[in-house]
């Protein structure tokens, strides 16, 4: 899990070896943000086996070839369950492709800074608008493959929107949206989850 105060996203997977930790409690550990990024770039784009050990302070990542060691953070990570909404005023499932072209092309008429977009949900449609100091303006609609037959309308940070969504392998994503914030997931699988607090515009 990683968060940054405006977003959060979750990640869960399988371990090959679970039985060699049946003995050894959970631990949570803080990995800084660099040496993560670091290690993104390193790392083989295949199914080669990754080693990771947790000693004392210190992680180490290993693979062949190669091996990436840093000091962990101490204190306590925050309970991210309590930052996941836990109702939302409706879900609709949108084209992953379709709503990141028409992100990407109203965030580039959006607030250079902010990056604020106002995304509105209503008649099984989206409407993705943007505007910036200069009184220009940008705006998209799309349909959606399904929509709980709801109406919304709520501000993000479009470049943070691009990011959830840019992660997810299939065709389609899965958004619940609730006035706390959007929940991005795939719903192929339920290994991966993201939210997106919203903005005032």
């Amino acid at each position: 899990m990683a968060s940054d105060g405006h977003r959060l996203a979750v990640c869960e997977t399988a371990i090959d070896q679970p039985s060699a930790l049946a003995d050894t409690p959970p631990r949570v550990c803080i990995v800084p943000r660099h040496p993560v990024l670091n290690l993104l770039k390193q790392l083989p784009d295949n199914e080669t086996p990754v080693s990771i050990t947790v000693h004392g302070s210190s992680l180490a990542v290993r693979y062949p070839g190669v091996e990436v060691s840093t000091k962990l953070i101490e204190g306590r990570y925050p309970d991210w369950r309590r930052v996941m909404p836990d109702s939302h005023e409706g879900s609709i499932i949108v084209d992953r492709e379709a709503t990141l072209s028409a992100l990407k092309r109203v965030a580039v008429l959006s607030n250079e800074v902010f990056k604020g977009i106002r995304w509105t949900v209503r008649d099984n449609f989206i409407e993705i608008d943007g505007t910036n100091p200069d009184n220009e303006s940008a705006h998209e609609e799309l349909s959606l493959a399904h929509a709980d037959g709801f109406v919304i309308e709520l501000g993000f940070n479009a470049k943070y929107l691009i990011d959830a969504l840019s992660v997810i392998d299939h065709q389609n994503a899965e958004l619940a949206l609730s006035k706390r914030g959007v929940i991005v997931s795939d719903p192929c699988t339920t290994n991966y989850r993201s939210v997106v607090m919203p903005m005032r515009l």
